[in-house]
């Protein structure tokens, strides 16, 4: 039967016969030892002895009561043995053989299990499930244009276009990915452009990772991809300052098919690397770059690298697909499964950079109103935000009591604001509703 632990090197499975040499004393030595003299049975001229009475057992010492003779005839049958340890050799325990509950977490040693802990993944919605903008995004400029929640894209103007959505099709146990369209296609790429799907780690997220110092960890992209072009393909992880920079790649073996790409990446022992609210850590998925933005994967570097040396460029080929989900980026060497969280814990971390009221959410001020006064609604976000945010598309969709202006904003910070409007009307039915937005981002 299969054991956990130390297995016995012995059974109790066969009995095993001793025969002895008979002389004219009273002491023999057994072949192994025993614990007592119940272990054994002894015969002397075939009669069975009684333990104790006929004979004491101490280790391998068998003592007689009474001294015998060499024509006498003596032999014992061993009952037991004496049970001793092995360790088992690695990687023979299998699951199968561990009863259930068998193993408690006060029995396993502090980091014995790699990559286990909550929260280990730096990335935020890297299930691609948040999408408060809910809308396509077309990247034709090199602005920042935010798609599913964390996630943005960024492009080159008067050049190649593409258009950026969450999508239901994904790989096995993921509802979503992010799906990179190619509606304008850019097959030579000048030399300093760059075309690619960004996701922005703040700071405080990676202090643990003590990049910048000589303890810098390791750490290990993962993701799924899919792509209608096959081929290398290239990205990079940089510092907020844009000053360091390493590449890596990845192989799309199989057109139209989810595959996992799981990378490591060596800490960056120099540069500055932000621990507060900051932007701490840029990646880059490359979707096309100019020739001097290219580079050998694997080193870290000062100069701008976007992409790996001869990468295949999506944004080269019109109405190419490139989709992405189960991003996962942790400490150490190897990757673990996707850590899934649940939709509201996700929702509230995508918050902390971006919230949305529109229609059916929006903020409401009612109450009395004289002509000519001005009145406030405090705002309050559903969670403090990463810093004090840009109220954007402050829209009134219904008033009464109130002029035809939005309201001003002030007192804006991480946790609110304050939205001022000013009545035209004597009314003790005034009210105004009104949407908008509040990013954070980095």
């Amino acid at each position: 039967m299969p054991f956990i632990g130390n297995k016995p090197a012995d059974s109790y499975l066969t009995l095993e016969k001793q025969t002895f040499t008979t002389s004219a004393t009273d002491t023999y030595v057994l072949d192994r030892e025993v614990s007592s003299p119940n272990d054994l049975e002894l015969f002397l001229n075939n009669v069975r002895q009684e333990p104790v009475e006929a004979y004491t057992i101490s280790g391998t010492t068998l003592t007689l009561a009474s001294a015998i003779t060499a024509s006498d005839s003596m032999y014992c049958i061993y009952q037991g043995r004496s049970v001793g340890t092995t360790k088992p050799a690695d990687n023979t325990i299998t699951s199968a053989m561990i009863v259930d509950n068998a193993i408690t977490s006060s029995k396993i040693a502090s980091g014995a299990i790699a990559n286990q802990s909550a929260y280990r993944n730096l990335i935020i919605n890297g299930d691609m499930s948040i999408d408060q903008r809910n809308q396509t995004t077309t990247i034709n400029g090199t602005g920042v244009t935010y798609n599913v929640d964390r996630f943005l894209g960024r492009g080159v103007s008067s050049a190649g276009v593409f258009t950026l959505v969450q999508d239901t099709d994904a790989p096995e146990r993921f509802t979503n990915s992010l799906k990179a369209t190619v509606t304008t296609a850019d097959s030579s790429i000048a030399s300093g452009s760059s075309y690619r799907v960004q996701h922005f780690v703040e700071g405080n997220n990676s202090t643990n990772l003590y990049w910048g110092n000589s303890s810098a960890q390791t750490v290990t992209l993962s993701f799924y991809v899919k792509s209608s072009v096959t081929g290398t393909f290239g990205g990079n992880l940089a510092n907020g300052d844009f000053n360091r920079f390493n590449v890596f790649s990845y192989t799309i073996n199989s057109a139209n098919t989810w595959e996992r790409k799981t990378i490591s990446i060596t800490g960056d022992t120099s540069g500055t690397w932000l621990t507060n609210n900051g932007l701490g850590i840029r990646i880059n998925w490359s979707l096309g770059a100019g020739s001097t933005l290219l580079a050998s994967a694997g080193s870290w570097g000062s100069s701008v690298k976007e992409g790996v040396t001869s990468q295949t460029n999506l944004i080269a080929t019109n109405s190419a697909t490139w989709q992405i989900t189960g991003v996962q980026l942790e400490v150490g060497t190897s990757a673990s499964d996707f850590e899934f969280l649940p939709y509201d814990v996700n929702l509230n971390r995508c918050m902390r950079y971006y919230q949305t009221y529109q229609s059916g959410g929006m903020i409401c001020w009612s109450g009395t109103t004289i002509s000519g006064a001005n009145y406030f609604q405090d705002v309050r976000h559903v969670v403090p935000m990463r810093t004090s945010a840009t109220i954007g598309n402050l829209t009134v969709e219904n008033r009464n009591g109130f002029n035809t202006s939005n309201p001003s904003i002030d007192y804006g910070n991480t946790q609110g604001f304050r939205a001022t409007l000013q009545s035209n009307a004597n009314t003790n039915e005034a009210y105004f509703r009104f949407k908008y937005t509040a990013d954070a981002e980095l």
